[in-house]
């Protein structure tokens, strides 16, 4: 279970429901990894390099790089993304001129195909910053390498104005 308080708008037509949709697997299996995937990289380090890719190509570019088929993308007062063209113009439509991730913890699942980041962030939107926390359930593509399946970020309450 993973609670992280988003919220979301409630939706349009509550007694009409999507169906429930299971993640799909990718089908990568430990010991038929390919030659050449370097099983050193961590999810911090995938983390860190995420905020730098940002900082130089865009948050867009970064995660068109990094998203599985079904990845998720939750934010306060939005309806959870569940695809990447759609997280993809979600992050398109934003201001952020420079964006930041610190990150505190990851953990990998005793099979090695699912793991997890989480930390802090730190972005800048429209002159104004922001700061928060996020986590990354990241999921091992068919070839080995390591997606998002799942982002979350949730903002913490401004900073009171000094006088």
């Amino acid at each position: 279970m993973l609670d992280l308080g988003t919220n979301a708008p409630a939706p349009a037509h509550p007694e009409s429901r999507p169906a429930f949709k299971p993640a799909m697997g990718t089908g990568w299996k430990r010991d038929a990894a390919k030659a050449g995937l370097d099983d050193s990289v961590t999810l911090a380090q995938l983390d860190s390099e995420m905020a730098e890719q940002s900082a130089n190509q865009g948050m867009k570019a970064t995660y068109r790089q990094y998203l599985l088929p079904d990845a998720r993308l939750h934010r306060a007062g939005v309806m959870p993304l569940a695809d990447p063209s759609s997280i993809l113009a979600f992050l398109d439509e934003q201001e952020w001129t420079s964006v930041s991730y610190e990150p505190i913890a990851t953990g990998l699942s005793q099979s090695a195909d699912l793991g997890y980041s989480y930390g802090k962030y730190s972005l800048l939107r429209k002159g104004v910053p922001e700061k928060g926390y996020y986590t990354r359930v990241w999921k091992r593509d068919n070839k080995g390498y390591w997606k998002i399946a799942m982002d979350v970020a949730n903002a913490l309450p401004p900073e009171p104005s000094k006088p």
